[in-house]
């Protein structure tokens, strides 16, 4: 009862916030923070498979990105104004698709940045000498405590919980080729230690597996693995499973799935809260949001939260038709009992991704355009917000989730591939 109590009030207090919003008339306003130039141009490196790369710190704005000689740099702008660049390490090889950077900053404030990795034998880390410095990084060897664990390491990205504890996901490799599995490891910032969240298998340790189904020969998995806490602190998981088969390309996806892990459990739950008994998590045992057997192309784009806790997942039928026709991109989000679609504006740019602030607000912006929506209500109603950009259309972005949760205003970095130039920008929603 305590707990339904709570969550009611914090539903009523948003919503009397939203209500109040509307009858101020406050219009979202963007504005640009800095600007980064001297990338390589003309490319999807920058951005391409790697989400994670600006964060807020203290006030501090982070972001880490690949420079024209393929040396990863990180750029911060301090709470005074004044900004500071700085190269991490580089050349990483020529992958087009697999160079971009990510970064995050541990429970002390040191950043923490990876890159450069395409089933890599050992991780390419790096940690700052001191926290919240980008003067000078060390690099993290292989096996030692600071060092992520893995193998045939692709696909990093990090996330932070509500207390700033660091979580990194990750596509792994088995011994035998074409059975990935992802791994999520948590930072112990004060004992300087990883914890992978999954159980061991062929000597590495795996949160999500594969499974095999009929005819499906092996698996090509990208993971796309998405983590959210919410207010409570309860760490949301989705990912998307692709498995090949027959009429089935590398960009197939027949599943997108979710999980939960309340604050300071140990066993993970299905959305309805029941236990999940057994790890690794597999379509098998965790939540189903979506699936596609027909001409299976699902693509994970977002996860969220909303004010009482629910997760909220984006998603996109790239091919095919969609169940009851119409929009191929989906925004829904769990009601106790099952998925509720949400109501979108139809001239929506698809894709989207999406982010929350676990206060009633989703933030969706989608590559090629500059528009971006933003809901005051966990989805019933959104707004248009018009970027001002005087370069055109952005080719990709990323995301300051914590920036957005710790003030409910969106923080972006976006890259103009023609030009080679980053902006970011944040937008204040009064």
């Amino acid at each position: 009862m305590k707990r339904n109590s709570v969550t009611s009030a914090r539903v009523r207090l948003h919503a009397f916030l939203c209500a109040l919003c509307v009858l101020c008339g406050a219009d979202p306003a963007p504005h640009k923070e800095m600007e980064i130039t001297g990338l390589t141009k003309d490319t999807a490196a920058f951005f391409a498979n790697a989400h994670s790369k600006i964060t807020t710190y203290k006030g501090a704005i982070y972001c880490t990105y690949l420079d024209s000689d393929r040396d990863i740099r990180v750029r911060k702008k301090g709470a005074d104004g004044i900004e500071s660049d700085a190269r991490v390490f580089g050349p990483v090889a020529r992958d087009p698709w697999h160079m971009a950077p990510v970064l995050g900053i541990d429970g002390n404030g040191y950043v923490h940045i990876t890159a450069g990795m395409h089933d890599a034998r050992e991780w390419h880390y790096y940690i700052s000498a001191a926290p919240g410095s980008i003067d000078r990084f060390t690099k993290q060897e292989h096996g030692s405590p600071r060092c992520p664990p893995g193998w045939l390491i692709t696909y990093p990205e990090f996330a932070h919980d509500n207390r700033g504890t660091l979580y990194l996901s990750s596509r792994q490799g088995t011994k035998n080729p074409g059975h990935l599995g992802a791994s999520v490891a948590r930072y112990d910032h004060t004992a300087g230690t990883w914890q992978s969240l999954g159980t061991d298998i062929d000597r590495w340790n795996y949160l999500i597996w594969f499974q095999k189904g009929p005819n499906e020969v092996r698996c090509y998995q990208k993971w796309d693995a998405q983590l959210h806490f919410d207010y409570a602190n309860t760490l949301h998981l989705a990912w998307k499973v692709s498995a090949i088969g027959p009429k089935r390309n590398y960009n197939t996806g027949t599943h997108i799935m979710a999980a939960r892990l309340p604050d300071g459990a140990s066993q993970w739950e299905t959305v309805d809260r029941k236990p999940i008994l057994d790890l690794p998590l597999t379509i098998k045992n965790a939540s189903v949001v979506a699936t596609d057997f027909k001409r299976p192309e699902l693509i994970l784009y977002g996860l969220g939260a909303t004010t009482d806790g629910s997760p909220v997942v984006n998603y996109r039928y790239s091919l095919g038709d969609t169940p009851g026709g119409g929009d191929k991109g989906w925004i829904v989000k769990w009601t106790g009992k099952d998925w509720k679609r949400l109501r979108f504006p139809r001239e929506i740019v698809i894709p989207t991704y999406l982010m929350s602030d676990n206060k009633g607000k989703l933030f969706t912006y989608g590559p090629g355009g500059s528009l971006a929506y933003l809901s005051r209500d966990d989805g019933e109603s959104w707004e248009v917000v018009t970027m001002p950009y005087d370069r055109g259309p952005a080719f990709s972005h990323s995301f300051d989730r914590q920036h957005f949760i710790a003030t409910g205003n969106p923080r972006l970095a976006v890259f103009f591939d023609k030009a080679g130039v980053i902006e970011v920008w944040t937008i204040e929603c009064p």
